[in-house]
């Protein structure tokens, strides 16, 4: 993992996840980290999540989740890594579109078409 998990980090079920026989998440589901703290029997089971298919709280491996979630970057590595994404979103052919909307915000168009970001 990139990024340490975090209480309230959001992610996504990387595979089914069986508990006792039951199905407690399918893959693709999305959860919110409610603790972390290890399971006394499983300590690889550190992640508290809510399974809805369950109705209960569950622990969960940290190689069962993806993070969703972006971590929030603040002071001046903030102004750096957006400089740092910017010149490298232009140099793989991203091109910028005004937005449709009032104000100084603009999309950012990557070459996929499929993902845009606002500024």
């Amino acid at each position: 993992m990139a990024f340490e998990l975090r209480a309230g980090n959001e992610c996504m079920v990387a595979n089914d996840f069986n508990i006792e026989g039951r199905q407690a998440f399918k893959r693709g589901d999305i959860v919110n980290i409610l603790e972390i703290s290890p399971d006394r029997l499983q300590p690889g089971n550190k992640y508290l999540v809510f399974s809805e298919l369950l109705s209960e709280q569950v622990r969960l491996p940290g190689m069962a989740l993806k993070r969703v979630s972006c971590p929030t970057v603040t002071g001046p590595w903030r102004r750096q890594a957006r400089a740092a994404f910017l010149t490298s979103a232009s140099a793989a052919g991203a091109t910028w579109k005004p937005a449709t909307s009032g104000g100084q915000r603009k999309t950012l168009m990557l070459p996929t078409k499929k993902w845009s970001v606002t500024f």
